[in-house]
């Protein structure tokens, strides 16, 4: 079965109502995504009818079993739906809208296997800006360390709702693949 051009979106879900829908949507609107799976994983709320009325193949498990499960039992519905040889994107239920800023993490992983490029990583710290800008933080100062990561610094003791502006803000993660061949999942 040949690679299709684009990746699978696994989003590993638990309790996430609130959000599911426009994280789903706008993961969707990716230029390089051909589907959207949703794990939803033992959850209490309508996590699962929502995600699917948004558009995304959804698997639940009866009970909470962990987001390293999620994750596997995504790939494995990945590939009963014919995705067995696509890359796989794994996303955070709780990114809503700001799930679309994901194509600069993505492009460099069709484009032949390569690295995050310097560019690249600049434009996700520039996305990292706006959004706590957006946010009404004030006196963040987001930095590149290393060519590989972001760093969000804060002057002085951050208040728990400033902590976790910019927490949420600034989760932008790049995660290795599970799967490796057809029918095969590794830890």
């Amino acid at each position: 079965m040949p690679v299709r051009h684009g990746v699978v979106a696994i989003v590993p879900a638990k309790d996430e109502a609130e959000r599911i829908s426009s994280t789903v949507r706008a993961v969707a609107a990716l230029p390089h995504t051909m589907t959207v799976i949703v794990v939803d994983d033992g959850s209490a709320d309508d996590t699962a009818t929502l995600a699917a009325d948004a558009g995304a193949y959804v698997s639940r498990h009866p009970h909470t079993m962990g987001k390293a499960t999620a994750m596997a039992t995504g790939v494995q519905y990945a590939q009963q739906l014919g995705y067995a040889r696509s890359p796989v994107l794994f996303v955070d239920a709780d990114l809503e809208d700001s799930a679309g800023a994901i194509t600069p993490i993505v492009e460099p992983v069709l484009e032949g296997g390569q690295s995050v490029s310097a560019q690249q990583l600049e434009q996700a710290r520039d996305i990292i800006v706006q959004r706590i800008d957006a946010q009404g933080t004030s006196g963040a100062e987001v930095t590149t360390l290393g060519g590989e990561n972001i760093v969000v610094a804060m002057a002085g003791r951050p208040t728990e709702a400033q902590r976790n502006a910019i927490t949420s803000a600034s989760q932008m993660q790049f995660r290795p693949v599970l799967a490796t061949m057809p029918g095969t999942v590794q830890p």
